[in-house]
């Protein structure tokens, strides 16, 4: 994964923050060093139900068990809630 991000050029330096109880770490990387098959699987998750696909698909294509672990991997953008708000009330 990291080596077609690479490819890709995403070359963006971003700073990793880490955290050992009070202690911060820093450190500058490249945002493709940072990027996983974790990264990816939220990625599709995500982008997948914005885009209204069933649950029961996307649970066919991770391979999750359930919908409450599959829950863990979806993150819904700002703009999504507003335009589901929007929808609803306006």
């Amino acid at each position: 994964m990291k080596a077609l991000c690479r490819i890709a050029e995403f070359n963006e330096i971003i700073t990793d923050i880490r955290y050992s109880g009070v202690n911060e770490t820093k450190k500058q990387k490249y945002k493709y060093e940072m990027i996983s098959t974790h990264t990816a699987r939220c990625t599709f998750c995500s982008i997948s139900i914005e885009g209204n696909m069933p649950l029961s698909v996307i649970i066919g294509v991770t391979g999750h068990k359930s919908i409450k672990e599959l829950e863990k991997y979806i993150k819904v953008s700002d703009n999504t809630i507003l335009e589901q708000l929007n929808r609803v009330f306006d």
